[in-house]
């Protein structure tokens, strides 16, 4: 499949690249080449931020990148430098970036995360954004309990989703950004269940992310996930089948129409 991309050894942390990581790489990539000659993307040194280090002395083999991370409140203009040191001789593909500092969380810097892509572009490097995830933190693309199916909605977009889809579509970002989703937003407290609790007669749950799925006639619980049948984590009293019926405050609404 000429569409499958190779990234090997994602982020080496303190091993040095002579002694560990080239060889590593050399190792798997004669076992890939064995089956196919599709782009390898190697991993370098200190959270793959090394790339001039390992254009010094690059693994032999055709079709062969080396991986740069970065993220735009913890790594700039020093890093940028390396990469550019790099390419005299290598290629560069940057598998893994965010708006935020280098924990996936934080500040976001805009600012500075355009200038790398318009670094990357000038020098025609491809680039893949960490992270399409609903996770609660600032580099999430998704806010939490965002659709899992994509064609996301502007209100299902963090600031940092909207700069990245900005970005890709080579549009002005929104100003001023659109409110979050009713559905995604936190209700106020007391109207909804804890994950402790029963919400077959709330129909909605505190806790972003979670949704209230009925076990039987007498229990609905909020979880972020549901399969029919014995849940495991359930105690072994309360070890019957869950319907796995999603339950919301919709349906009453709507029923509350058709009888008006």
């Amino acid at each position: 499949l000429p569409n499958v991309i190779f990234e090997i050894f994602n982020e080496p942390i303190f091993q040095l690249w002579n002694e560990t990581i080239k060889p590593y790489h050399e190792k798997i990539v004669s076992v890939i080449r064995e089956e196919s000659s599709n782009l390898i993307i190697l991993g370098t040194g200190t959270w793959s931020q090394d790339v001039d280090i390992a254009a010094e002395d690059p693994v032999a083999g055709e079709n062969l990148a080396y991986t740069i991370h970065f993220y735009a409140n913890t790594h700039k203009q020093e890093l940028r430098d390396k990469v550019t040191k790099a390419l005299d001789s290598v290629a560069i593909f940057a598998t893994e970036w965010g708006t935020c500092d280098a924990s996936g969380d934080g500040t976001l810097n805009l600012e500075e995360t355009k200038t790398w892509l318009d670094f990357f572009e000038q020098h025609q490097i491809s680039d893949a954004n960490w992270a399409i995830s609903d996770k609660q933190e600032a580099c999430s693309a998704l806010l939490p309990g965002a659709s899992g199916d994509g064609g996301w909605e502007d209100c299902e977009l963090t600031k940092s989703g909207h700069f990245v889809r900005s970005t890709l579509l080579k549009e002005p970002m929104l100003d001023p950004l659109p409110e979050p989703c009713p559905r995604l937003t936190t209700p106020p407290p007391g109207m909804c269940s804890d994950s402790t609790e029963d919400c077959s007669k709330t129909k909605c749950c505190n806790e972003l992310g979670t949704t209230c799925f009925q076990k039987n006639d007498w229990w609905a619980s909020c979880k972020v996930s549901c399969t029919p049948g014995i849940d495991p984590n359930d105690p072994p009293a309360y070890a019957s089948p869950w319907t796995c019926e999603v339950l919301t405050r919709e349906e009453e609404e709507d029923d509350s129409q058709e009888a008006y």
